[in-house]
């Protein structure tokens, strides 16, 4: 029987952060991040983020 991966996703909350930083999904992330952290990396900071919405307190993301 094979293994199934998971990763459990807990929101890492700072006050300072979220009233001053910008959003995982911002158009900041399109033209600052995405040339340093590349495509695959943004596109996971964007889904880990997106979870959030429905599940606030984390979730159990499939690998």
């Amino acid at each position: 029987m094979e293994d199934k991966l998971n990763l459990m996703v807990v929101p890492w909350r700072d006050v300072t952060v979220e009233s001053l930083g910008f959003a995982a999904r911002s158009d900041y992330v399109e033209w600052f991040w995405l040339p340093v952290l590349g495509p695959s990396a943004t596109w996971l900071l964007r889904r880990i983020d997106w979870g959030f919405e429905e599940f606030p307190e984390g979730y159990l993301l499939d690998a």
